[in-house]
């Protein structure tokens, strides 16, 4: 089987962030060029506070008498809103314009298309292994596949199969809430194989039904940004 690569592309509405120039490395190369949705984390909460009308944006007004002349209020570290939340939707309609229709192909696994159309055998290769979340799209005339990551325009919890090892050893089941098990802590302590392994097929099993990004009122939210988790 060939070898391929998968590039992935967080979409955050940047000015100088090319993205049809990103998507030509599938042209004329064997690589997968992936987009994926800016999610409400740290920096990438400020996109959504600035750009929709919604929870985040309510509880956000609600606290207004107590903020300061920066925008913050006590303990706070303001972030100026640096970034602009990138839909799918809109992603779609900018390579289109670009590079013709976009011809759906599915996940792997998953390989119907949209009408029900079965997809030959050389089109179903050319579709990443694994059980991830992208969905691929075909570009006439390109080498590599067009994959989007929807976490917060098309929910896929119910299939997310992810847990994330953090560089401070600790296994987290999902990017929106702080829990999780801390397994350096475990190892340091000279814990059984046994113990480490009961700790995280437990994490695991208890792994979020689904994220609530929009949602005020969660609990246990992960208060750390994306460079502090690690992704």
């Amino acid at each position: 089987p060939e070898i391929t690569t998968k590039v992935d592309c967080v979409l955050l509405g940047l000015p100088e962030q090319k993205l049809t120039d990103i998507a030509s490395l599938s042209r004329d190369r064997l690589i997968h060029t992936r987009f994926i949705e800016l999610m409400p984390i740290g920096m990438g909460k400020e996109a959504f506070l600035s750009e929709h009308d919604g929870p985040l944006q309510r509880a956000a007004a609600a606290r207004e008498d107590s903020v300061d002349e920066t925008g913050c209020g006590e303990g706070c570290q303001f972030v100026p809103p640096l970034f602009r939340y990138v839909s799918l939707a809109e992603l779609r309609e900018r390579l289109e314009a670009a590079f013709g229709p976009l011809s759906y192909l599915g996940q792997r696994g998953h390989e119907a298309g949209e009408a029900g159309k079965r997809h030959s055998d050389d089109e179903l290769t050319r579709i990443p292994e694994g059980g991830g979340p992208a969905i691929y799209y075909r570009i006439d005339g390109f080498a590599g596949r067009i994959g989007m990551i929807g976490a917060v325009s098309q929910k896929f919890c119910d299939r997310c199969n992810r847990v994330r090892l953090t560089a401070q050893g600790y296994l987290k089941a999902c990017l929106q809430y702080d829990s999780g098990a801390d397994l350096k802590g475990l190892l340091r302590s000279g814990a059984p194989d046994e113990e480490i392994r009961r700790v995280m097929e437990e994490t695991i099993f208890k792994k979020p039904k689904e994220h609530s990004f929009l949602d005020e009122t969660i609990e246990h939210e992960e208060s750390k940004t994306m460079s502090a988790i690690g992704g």
